[in-house]
């Protein structure tokens, strides 16, 4: 009687529920492999802006987790919940979900009791994008795609340029193509801003992911 539902199957059905004693303002729309839904809304037309920007979103090709990042500032923008932010969350599920929480769940992502929480979650999708392309370079690295590693090393290093992570594996990815200097240029700040860095880069010969020798990575570890 207070609660609404939606559910939208793997073939773009959609059944949607909203109870008849709802908290006003509230609203469903069903659109395209889609459905969107309030209540306790500051005033009409939520749903509308919500499906617009959603629509939107879709016909510029944005990943799912954007157009519903779209879709949640367009709500709040249209006058959002009348009793003002605190949490906002996200979670998509696979088509092909199996038991393995990090591949059936690709975004899990929630912010509670924050003054801003579209903002924090939307910072929460940007750097989850970029370490999307930062697994991928790892899976690449494994599979010896030294070349493909790189680039998706890259791509995660301009979208989260402060992550020491991104700058450290781009780095590693170029020594393994021989462009030493190159690598040492990316890692000797690393290793003067933290040694256990170094430590890592040794403990990496054993396992293939560094194809040099040790008297490489020595000179690769020099902080001079």
């Amino acid at each position: 009687m207070y609660r609404q539902l939606a559910i939208v199957d793997a073939m773009g059905g959609i059944a949607q529920h909203t109870g008849k004693n709802t908290i006003p303002t509230q609203c469903m729309i069903k659109g395209k492999n889609y459905a969107v839904q309030a209540n306790m809304m500051l005033q009409e037309g939520v749903c509308k802006a919500m499906a617009a920007a959603y629509e939107k979103a879709v016909t510029e090709k944005k990943p799912l987790k954007q157009r519903l990042m779209d879709a949640l500032f367009a709500a709040q923008e249209a006058g959002g919940d009348i009793r003002g932010m605190q949490s906002a969350g996200m979670v998509v599920v696979k088509t092909d979900a199996n038991d393995n929480p990090m591949i059936a769940k690709p975004v899990d992502l929630r912010v509670e009791d924050s003054e801003t929480p579209l903002k924090d979650l939307q910072r929460l999708v940007h750097i989850h994008t970029a370490y999307d392309f930062m697994n991928q370079g790892d899976v690449a690295m494994e599979k010896g795609e030294t070349e493909m590693a790189i680039s998706l090393f890259n791509t995660a290093q301009e979208l989260y340029p402060d992550n020491v992570e991104f700058i450290y594996w781009s780095a590693i990815s170029l020594a393994n193509i021989g462009k030493l200097a190159e690598a040492k240029e990316m890692l000797v700040p690393i290793f003067k801003a933290n040694p256990n860095w170094v430590k890592l880069t040794y403990n990496l010969l054993p396992t293939g992911l560094l194809n040099l020798t040790k008297e490489q990575v020595d000179e690769l570890t020099k902080l001079n």
